[in-house]
């Protein structure tokens, strides 16, 4: 079921799943859609399958791929996300690529961008920027960065990231050689 029109405000008891949907403004409230185009998306304690807008608001509610200008996320969660402008609160994301992106008492599993905010309490898998800023009890397994202000809790940063890869790189080349060795013998 396809709807468009210039502003749709779905709700649970009217639309419960409100298919792919096109329109100027959606309002998307305890209802689902799968697919939404949109100059500017809200979703409250809903969710969707892809959403390709300017503006993109959602709160309690879930989404597996958004592309968008600028997105809030809140006491939710996205799988994939592609945008400008990214602010995380109390969520949860797995990729995120945004040019600035400010993440706040949430996890996410990788993000990269130009300036990263990891605010307290964030958790993060990955996080590859330019710029870091990061406040206290912000922890990431793997840092790659160009600066990082505040102090961040990390498994790995750019140095030990770049040694890893080199004795990886190396014990996989020893390895090599030596069973090219057993293949010859035999």
């Amino acid at each position: 079921m396809g709807r468009s029109t210039d502003n749709l405000d779905f709700s649970l008891g009217h639309h419960p799943g409100a298919g792919d949907v096109t329109a100027t403004i959606v309002n998307l409230t305890e209802a689902t859609a799968d697919h939404i185009r949109a100059e500017r998306v809200r979703i409250n304690q809903g969710g969707a399958n892809t959403v390709t807008a300017t503006d993109v608001e959602i709160s309690q509610g879930g989404v597996s791929q958004v592309t968008a200008q600028k997105m809030t996320l809140a006491q939710g969660g996205a799988a994939f996300v592609k945008t400008v402008d990214f602010n995380l609160r109390e969520g949860a994301a797995g990729l995120v690529n945004a040019e600035m992106a400010a993440i706040h008492n949430s996890g996410v599993g990788a993000v990269y961008g130009q300036t990263v905010d990891l605010r307290e309490g964030t958790h993060t898998g990955v996080v590859a920027a330019r710029q870091i800023n990061a406040a206290a009890n912000a922890r990431t397994t793997v840092l790659l960065a160009g600066k990082v202000e505040g102090d961040v809790v990390t498994l790995m940063d750019t140095r030990q990231v770049v040694l890893a890869g080199l004795g990886f790189g190396a014990a996989a080349g020893l390895f090599m050689l030596i069973a090219g060795w057993f293949r010859r013998g035999k």
